[in-house]
């Protein structure tokens, strides 16, 4: 990787061969800035999109409280969310989590005094369904994330969410639909969890209506589409330029 690297810097590849490169986040493109393997001015953002999204369940019908959904291994810090739920004590909600990885029997092992239902891996479409059903989802990451899928099916459930603060996560958890914080940190996620999990809360709800609101905005198949497109035509244009330039 790191001759391949250093081949196609001294080729100019990536400045001459390529005339715009899309990014899922304003934070990658920074990355990608701070590297110097690209030229600053040929990165475009275009997020994630899901196609057909279902309809949101009713709010106060929703069953799950608190759900993660992902990979059950170390970088997705599912530890803290645990340990979280472990000092909410036997009042806490129960936690739903979808997924398997290499630290599934770790965790269960370690945290089976925790009131949590394990899923385990579903498929697709049952997935969404348990994220249909929950109020609240969990991303408690503790190393950088891309533009993880399951954040615009929690948009397009109408599901608020309570992330960590790492990475690109503010780019697109914001404050009307979701809150932050400190990753690794069991404690501040407790109290941002318990505080909105309180019965008779109408924040949630509001938070529930302004997720969707979001996903309509930003994360539809159409949006998207016209975002590629815009992208296309400004890449056609610029190779047209070069073209020009060079005879």
């Amino acid at each position: 990787m790191a001759a391949m690297i250093a081949l196609h810097r001294r080729l100019g590849t990536w400045s001459r061969r390529v005339d715009l490169f899309i990014t899922l986040t304003d934070f990658y493109s920074q990355i990608m800035r701070v590297t110097d393997l690209i030229p600053g001015n040929s990165m475009r953002k275009k997020p994630q999109f899901m196609a057909n999204p279902p309809d949101p369940a009713h709010f106060s019908t929703r069953p799950i409280k608190a759900l993660y959904v992902g990979r059950i291994s170390m970088e997705k810090g599912v530890s803290t969310l645990l340990e979280a739920w472990r000092q909410w004590g036997a009042d806490a909600p129960r936690l739903h989590i979808v997924g398997d990885g290499p630290d599934l029997d770790k965790l269960k092992s370690t945290y089976a005094d925790v009131n949590v239902h394990w899923h385990g891996k579903l498929p697709a479409d049952q997935t969404l369904e348990v994220i249909r059903s929950a109020q609240l989802l969990i991303i408690p990451s503790i190393c950088f994330e891309g533009f993880p899928m399951v954040v615009r099916e929690a948009l397009a459930c109408a599901v608020p969410i309570l992330a960590s603060n790492i990475g690109p996560m503010e780019e697109f958890v914001l404050p009307a639909f979701g809150e932050l914080f400190k990753p690794g940190d069991s404690a501040q996620l407790l109290d941002k969890a318990r505080r909105l999990l309180r019965e008779a809360t109408p924040r949630l709800l509001e938070m529930s209506q302004q997720a969707r609101i979001e996903f309509d905005a930003k994360y539809t198949a159409d949006i998207n589409y016209e975002r590629l497109m815009s992208i296309y035509q400004e890449a056609i244009s610029i190779h047209k330029h070069k073209r020009l330039r060079c005879g």
